[in-house]
């Protein structure tokens, strides 16, 4: 069983404090005196296994891996732990995916579900594990579902834009992902990580190629050590669809 003990605190990153990576960061170490002070409650470990998660897939460290082995760790540990409640289900389903192990984060996420099937969050992480995937069709269902119960909260929005534009994006209609990205963007314009690549190359598709050039430009300038290289480590998206999104970028000459 995970104790709050192997909750290993990141290296604090470098800014002003209002990036995404420091938000992680500090969560981490709010996370870390909750399960101190209630090392049996699975809800701030499941919350501890996606923002560890987060740090690896978006490379807010130079050690991703490690930071996703931690996610699968905690998530393992707060699964152990949970008496059948929805929220954290629904976040359990978050740090499995982000470790790449979509098979258990589909069980946690159909777990989430059945126990509260008005959860907004629970349809937008489920949704996610269809994109992540390869599967639009049930990735686009199950995120109309959580967008219909996600009125008023920016941040669920967000996410469900990202993911109904990558399952957009897969189908081939990146029309459809163009105008999703962009309002994902807008809903959260802080918090957008490599969305600006996959909007390039659905550009690209698109015929809008010095549109995408310039938006890839504005992502480098703000990630100067980002590659597509990153990208492709990163989230777990399968690989043709990581290969899809490079023969985009490559079209305009990226």
């Amino acid at each position: 069983m995970a104790r709050a003990s192997t909750v290993r605190l990141p290296v604090s990153p470098r800014g002003d404090g209002a990036s995404l990576a420091d938000r992680a960061y500090v969560a981490i170490r709010s996370l870390i005196v909750s399960l101190e002070l209630a090392p049996g409650d699975p809800l701030p470990m499941s919350l501890a296994a996606m923002c560890h998660g987060v740090r690896g897939c978006l490379h807010f460290t130079a050690r991703p891996n490690e930071e996703k082995a931690a996610a699968h760790a905690l998530a393992r540990g707060a699964a152990m732990l949970n008496k059948s409640d929805a929220l954290t289900e629904t976040f359990l389903a978050v740090g499995y995916t982000l470790a790449n192990d979509l098979t258990t984060a589909a069980i946690h996420g159909d777990r989430a579900l059945g126990l509260d099937g008005g959860l907004a969050w629970g349809w937008c992480r489920r949704g996610w594990v269809d994109v992540f995937r390869g599967e639009p069709t049930e990735a686009i269902e199950r995120l109309a579902i959580a967008r219909s119960l996600a009125a008023g909260d920016p941040v669920l929005s967000a996410s469900i834009c990202f993911a109904t534009a990558t399952a957009h994006f897969q189908a081939g209609r990146h029309g459809e992902a163009i105008s999703w990205i962009k309002r994902g963007i807008a809903a959260r314009p802080d918090a957008v990580g490599f969305s600006p690549v996959f909007l390039a190359s659905a550009l690209a598709f698109d015929s809008r190629k010095d549109e995408a050039r310039q938006t890839f430009t504005a992502w480098k300038r703000g990630h100067p050590d980002m590659t597509v290289a990153h990208v492709r480590s990163g989230w777990p998206f399968e690989a043709r669809f990581l290969d899809r999104v490079a023969e985009g970028l490559e079209h305009t000459g990226i």
